[in-house]
């Protein structure tokens, strides 16, 4: 039974924290939030006059720092109990204006849709095959001892959220075009040589101000840039300033940040992946942070459209898929903008 469990970390209803606090790590221990309160139950918040109930706050925090117990073999740090309720929140939050909406739209979960998920879900097979009769007698009375929510009512909820959120990926139009210039730009990979002149990593003999370091680093980007674009060597020149020329290996966009020193700036990304052959230099010398890079592109691997037209299907999924959960996302913002939302200080 525990397995199953572990196996289910990837549900939705399981995933509120992933992202938003990184050293968490999420164990499914059951949405219990979902039990019906009483009607005394003390309430947390109002999402559009619908309650967010204590309990389910309190058990989801719980759920989570159990989580954390059994991962790290101590409690969680309560600098982290903070961050954890408002994701709890923040949670339960997006599920009632979930519910809200596809309520208006009137969709609904069938009780043959609960079926079909439960029957075609490989952790709950029995020999092979879905045993009903085992579900039912065993592990659905288990599941609500040890979580005190019905296996069912989760299922719901997540294929409620499945239904309402596809809509926003069949709104997607797909152009072959737009595919093939989607798949160019994540495929393209380059190799460049790099000067990062830092300064605070400047060599210096006497003790220079922030604001002096800086001048002298642009002086001497101002002073290397004619030389770089020109090919001539420095390499005497950046060893005597404590500076560096480095190649880089083949780098797609995903991994771009690794060109800055890990920082990622979507303007100097964009900058290096439009270099080619016949125009190797950006403009001017790239400013990432608190850096000043000068920047010469080595070579350009282009994409490969004959894979493409082989995964043509997977490929167009994947994109209609990141585009449909980007537009879902924008949605849920303006929605969440609107709504009216109340929720109490913690006790």
């Amino acid at each position: 039974m525990l397995d199953i469990l572990r196996k289910k970390a990837s549900s939705w209803i399981t995933k509120f924290l992933l992202g938003l606090i990184a050293v968490v790590f999420a164990v499914f221990f059951g949405y219990t939030g979902l039990q019906k309160s009483s009607p005394n139950a003390a309430v947390a918040g109002l999402v559009n006059g619908e309650p967010i109930f204590q309990n389910e706050v309190d058990q989801l925090v719980q759920n989570q720092t159990e989580s954390w117990r059994q991962k790290n073999k101590e409690e969680i740090p309560d600098s982290l109990l903070p961050q954890v309720r408002q994701a709890a929140v923040n949670f339960l939050v997006e599920d009632r204006i979930i519910r809200d909406a596809a309520k208006k739209l009137g969709m609904r979960v069938s009780e043959g849709e609960v079926y079909k998920k439960l029957s075609t879900d490989p952790n709950l097979a029995k020999d092979g095959k879905f045993n009903a009769e085992h579900y039912k007698t065993v592990f659905r009375p288990w599941f609500l001892n040890r979580t005190g929510v019905d296996y069912e009512e989760i299922l719901r909820r997540e294929i409620l959220k499945e239904k309402f959120t596809s809509l926003f990926e069949r709104a997607v139009y797909v152009s072959d075009e737009d595919l093939k210039n989607r798949y160019r730009a994540e495929h393209l990979k380059i190799r460049v040589k790099s000067v990062e002149i830092n300064p605070s990593k400047l060599a210096t003999g006497d003790k220079s101000s922030g604001e002096e370091m800086k001048k002298r680093a642009d002086a001497l980007a101002e002073e290397f840039w004619p030389l770089f674009l020109k090919g001539k060597s420095i390499a005497g020149r950046l060893k005597a300033n404590n500076l560096s020329e480095t190649e880089s290996g083949l780098v797609g966009i995903a991994e771009a940040g690794s060109l800055f020193g890990g920082a990622f700036d979507a303007e100097a990304v964009s900058t290096l992946f439009r270099l080619t052959k016949k125009n190797p230099y950006p403009p001017s010398p790239l400013k990432v942070g608190p850096s000043t890079w000068l920047v010469r592109l080595i070579s350009r691997e282009e994409a490969d459209l004959t894979a493409l037209e082989k995964n043509r299907d997977e490929e167009l999924k994947k994109y209609k898929s990141g585009m449909g959960d980007r537009f879902y996302r924008s949605w849920y913002m303006a929605e969440r903008d609107k709504a009216k939302i109340k929720i109490n200080e913690q006790p």
